[in-house]
């Protein structure tokens, strides 16, 4: 009996691929949960940062206009404000 070692040699690495790329049904269910899951995380992280950014600015806004710990408006805002019409 002669075994042809080419044609071995091709289907020995495309058994074992075929055999590694299986996974479970369970296993795989529980993995695409767990991306679901990390996906909603991301999602409420995005929000999250919006509404930061949009805090960050406001602040960042009022600490321009009014002095830390201040009500009044700079000088610089009060002139612009009486030269600008809104």
């Amino acid at each position: 009996m002669k075994i042809d070692l080419a044609a071995a040699a091709r289907v020995v690495p495309l058994t074992a691929l075929m055999l590694g790329a299986c996974v479970s049904q369970s296993a795989y269910d529980a993995l695409q949960a767990q991306n679901q899951q990390l996906q909603a995380q991301v999602a409420a992280d995005k929000a999250q940062i919006c509404r930061l950014q949009g805090a960050i600015k406001y602040t960042v806004n009022s600490d321009l206009l009014f002095p830390s710990g201040g009500w009044q408006m700079q000088r610089s805002w009060r002139r612009r404000s009486r030269t600008r019409s809104w």
